[in-house]
């Protein structure tokens, strides 16, 4: 390995190589089939990087060891940006591309953002459905008595503790309507907007 090809250092990399890659086995999707390509990895890096060992510097077990760990971290690094998607979608969204219509607009234009608000966690349902629930509520909210309907509203902006507060009525005393609510509510098949 080095000038006086001295095989004890040789050794100790190649069980540093074997024993390095086996720790990785299992980290970021790496396996046992990665094994012989992760350890000629090693060996050929630390061959190429042989020629800049100086004795006068540090020991070659040292060298042999930060050379290797350099390695493992820009071989795990590799691995990470590859796990998070980085390259594959390399578009600009200013690309002008054929919309529905058969006219040409921009990427932008075309991304649906409603879509993108949903899964991103910015709406909770489509304006459509959002649009639908309305409508189904203020039916529900039409066949209650006087009562339970301003109760109901007043859920809507407010908790039990501060509509308690602002009426001068014990908690205690609303729990039973807001059983009701659920009933009723659940029956019209709205469970989701309690």
């Amino acid at each position: 390995m080095g000038i006086d090809n001295d095989f004890e250092d040789f050794d100790y990399a190649i069980y540093l190589i074997s024993y390095k890659v086996g720790r990785i086995i299992g980290v970021l999707g790496f396996t046992f089939d990665d094994k012989e390509d992760l350890e000629q990895d090693l060996i050929l890096h630390l061959l190429e990087s042989w020629p800049q060992f100086d004795s006068q510097r540090g020991a070659v077990k040292t060298f042999i060891n930060c050379v290797l760990d350099n390695r493992i971290r820009q071989i795990i690094e590799s691995r990470k940006t590859q796990k998070s998607g980085f390259g594959k979608w390399t578009i600009s969204l200013d690309e002008r591309i054929e919309g529905e219509d058969g006219g040409a607009v921009t990427r932008i234009d075309a991304v649906d953002r409603e879509e993108y608000m949903l899964r991103t966690g910015k709406l909770r349902r489509r304006a459509f459905d959002e649009c639908d629930l309305r409508i189904a509520v203020e039916h529900v909210l039409s066949r209650l008595s006087p009562e339970l309907r301003e109760l109901c509203e007043r859920l809507m902006m407010q908790n039990v503790t501060e509509i308690s507060e602002e009426t001068g009525i014990p908690r205690h005393r609303f729990y039973p309507s807001i059983r009701k609510l659920r009933c009723i509510f659940e029956e019209a098949g709205l469970k989701d907007c309690l």
